[in-house]
């Protein structure tokens, strides 16, 4: 819709990774890596005076030139609290906080039945002392995550795509209840 800084992009992905992890949820499936791709906007050029790479986009215009990058999750998961984890460390490394965003892409790569993914179970050494697991994610933690997940969309399919939302989806900037009003990124 317009260009976004730096922090309103944060927003915005956090509420990209809520969708991802939610729509692997819905369909039982697990991700084993994730990609994100970000394409700069050409206003940019009025904020930064020295741009590094330049190219040009679709309609001919000269921008900043797009990140795409990916990144392994520890394992597969459909987990929201990994997925955001691991995209906010994409973003956070990889894109320049002075220029102004105009798309964020994410996919779900190496996606894998949920069923299939039990015969590939994980064992780990457990510890009196700690409450989490040495990559500070429990498999409890998860698993109760991902049944809240499962409830909430029990109640989006149930009651509509904007009967639940969290506190960021309520920001001016925040695109989730609009872009749950549109049938093919238009307006219903």
């Amino acid at each position: 819709m317009k260009p976004y800084t730096f922090a309103q992009s944060q927003v915005i992905l956090s509420e990209m990774s809520d969708e991802i992890a939610l729509k692997l949820a819905g369909t039982h499936q697990l991700a084993q890596e994730l990609n994100l791709s970000i394409h700069y906007d050409e206003k940019t050029f009025g904020l930064v005076s020295n741009v590094d790479e330049v190219e040009i986009d679709r309609f001919g215009r000269k921008r900043p030139h797009s990140i795409r990058k990916s990144i392994e999750l520890p394992h597969p998961t459909n987990a929201n609290s990994v997925i955001r984890k691991a995209l906010q460390q994409l973003f956070d490394d990889y894109v320049d906080p002075r220029y102004l965003i105009r798309r964020i892409t994410i996919t779900a790569e190496e996606v894998i039945d949920e069923m299939v993914a039990d015969d590939f179970q994980e064992y780990e050494q457990t510890d009196f002392f700690l409450q989490n697991n040495p990559r500070g994610h429990s498999k409890y933690d998860e698993q109760r995550e991902m049944d809240c997940q499962n409830a909430i969309l029990t109640i989006k399919d149930r009651f509509g795509q904007n009967a639940i939302y969290k506190a960021m989806d309520l920001q001016e900037i925040s695109m989730t209840r609009r872009r749950n009003l549109q049938i093919g990124g238009h307006l219903a």
